[in-house]
């Protein structure tokens, strides 16, 4: 599966919403020269989630090609810090957030649904988003036998898989939008 992500640009007092379907390793590509990631590999775009294209009123598949790796037209625009987070559910991997001077940080999406949905949290930012999504994918795996076996509850297993990544990076429940917000 392509790695989906939403890339949140602040823009005054509020934030761009964009798309990226390949957004492994998007937040050191963004640069002030390369303010949608740089080139893409493909001249044709992925289509939009459906999920995604219905909250925005999009349709699913955009005609044109797009030649960045962060689709430069907006999902959305002037959208507040908890309307960025109501965008993101369990088929988006990752949030990068543009700050004014170019400067990125990502966040990994979380599903802590045992199956893979939600509850949803958001961890980071991180340097080592590859590390802390092995930690996710593993403990998911681990638990979840656990849970399969009746030796710990759906709930436990959350609360342990909550643990294990808040020792890795900042970790926030999907309605928690704090870091989001301007110092």
């Amino acid at each position: 599966m392509a790695h989906r992500a939403l890339v949140a640009y602040r823009d005054g007092d509020g934030y761009r919403l964009h798309y990226a379907h390949r957004g492994t390793g998007l937040a050191a590509a963004i640069t002030p020269e390369t303010p949608f990631g740089g080139r893409r590999d493909r001249s044709r775009p992925p289509p939009v989630p459906d999920r995604i294209a219905h909250q925005f009123d999009l349709a699913s598949s955009r005609d044109d090609a797009v030649g960045t790796r962060v689709d430069p037209r907006p999902l959305a625009r002037r959208l507040d810090p908890a309307d960025v987070l109501a965008a993101v559910d369990p088929t988006i991997e990752s949030l990068v957030v543009v700050g004014p001077a170019d400067e990125t940080s990502t966040y990994l999406v979380c599903p802590l649904g045992l199956d893979g949905g939600e509850p949803l949290a958001v961890a980071g930012p991180t340097a080592d988003e590859e590390r802390l999504r092995r930690t996710l994918v593993t403990a998911k795996d681990r638990l979840g036998e656990r849970v399969d076996d009746g030796a710990l509850s759906p709930e436990r297993a959350r609360r342990a898989l909550w643990q294990t990544l808040a020792r890795l990076a900042p970790l926030y429940p999907i309605d928690d939008a704090s870091f989001l917000r301007p110092d």
